[in-house]
């Protein structure tokens, strides 16, 4: 029990930074379990920094994560259509 006020603010401070320490934590833990799951799931032996710097880069594409995941280096298949111009 504290007996001074002065200790008695020192562990109200050391609660408050409690909460300030954990809230990032918590953020990095969730950050790191989603970035884990793909990376144990794919057949792929991804290291997790080269895992980070792909998803970045191909963050706008368009395609299956997972398959994406187990051949990262495969050529995408080509979903326009094939069209034939009819010259006069």
């Amino acid at each position: 029990m504290p007996s001074s006020v002065c200790d008695r603010h020192l562990l109200k401070a050391a609660r408050r930074q409690n909460k300030t320490v954990k809230q990032p934590v918590t953020g990095c833990m969730i950050s790191m379990l989603l970035l884990r799951y793909p990376q144990l799931s794919s057949r792929f032996g991804w290291s997790l920094s080269n895992l980070v710097a792909l998803l970045r880069m191909n963050l706008f594409t368009h395609c299956d994560l997972m398959a994406w995941l187990d051949e990262p280096f495969a050529i995408p298949p080509d979903i326009r259509p094939q069209t034939t111009l009819a010259f006069a």
